[in-house]
């Protein structure tokens, strides 16, 4: 077990400032309303291992997100996570608060127009 002096290693990753393009190939959108309702992640590393993801948003770069509880992603068993969010921009985090070997290779959000209020 690896660890430091006794404690697990947090391994954290955020983006944030997320547009989300509204067809297939145009660059993202950062004005319009968007709701995402599920999250791809691809996470490969050791089995069964958990790493937490988040989704945020936030309707200006300036702001900081407004987050939902973090959910587990099972590293091998989890394909998506059920989400419901609104917003102009979106924030995403990973983490792992465990020993465990594990890397993001990307994900994907399931993200439509809202509007334009």
């Amino acid at each position: 077990s690896v660890d430091f002096d006794g404690v697990s290693p947090v391994a954290f990753l955020e983006r944030t400032g997320l547009g989300v393009p509204l067809k297939e190939q145009m660059p993202p959108d950062f004005t319009s309303m968007k709701i995402c309702t599920k999250i791809w992640p691809q996470i490969t590393g050791t089995r069964d291992g958990v790493v937490q993801v988040r989704l945020g948003v936030h309707d200006d770069f300036s702001l900081a997100p407004m987050w939902v509880p973090w959910q587990d992603y099972i590293i091998g068993t989890t394909k998506s996570l059920d989400v419901l969010m609104t917003g102009r921009l979106f924030a995403i985090g990973f983490q792992s608060t465990t020993v465990l070997a594990w890397r993001l290779q990307g994900y994907s959000l399931d993200a439509q127009y809202a509007g334009d209020f």
